[in-house]
């Protein structure tokens, strides 16, 4: 601003934030994150990811998330990334009245009734 810029620093990793090709290069760079992530089924797009599954045993489906958030976390650590457990949510849909107890990061993720992914509010009905 004004004349005034910030010092310059050599980039380790990552994308530079800003740039017209920061969303494609930052896709290119967690692209292979599909392919660590195989008990569930994953979305990417930008910075969101919207991981999903269903099994007839609620215990089964929990663990199945669990464990597949955990490779996603550890995958994201190995790259230099981290996942926003404030910003983290899942929604049940189903009539089973089962309690999951998802975590990520050694953060309980609360099943709720409603869920947004990205910008679109869903509703359990």
């Amino acid at each position: 601003m004004d004349g005034i810029y910030s010092d310059w620093e050599p980039i380790k990793v990552g994308v530079p934030q800003g740039s017209p090709l920061g969303p494609l290069l930052f896709n290119i760079y967690i692209n292979d994150l599909n392919f660590q992530v195989t008990n569930t089924s994953s979305r990417l797009y930008v910075d969101d990811t919207t991981e999903y599954a269903s099994d007839v045993s609620p215990p089964a489906l929990e663990y199945i998330i669990t464990s597949d958030l955990h490779i996603f976390s550890t995958w994201l650590r190995q790259n230099y990334l981290q996942i926003s457990t404030s910003k983290t949510q899942a929604m049940t849909i189903g009539p089973v009245p089962y309690r999951y107890n998802f975590s990520a990061d050694n953060n309980e993720v609360y099943a709720n009734d409603t869920l947004k992914i990205l910008g679109v509010c869903y509703t359990r009905s």
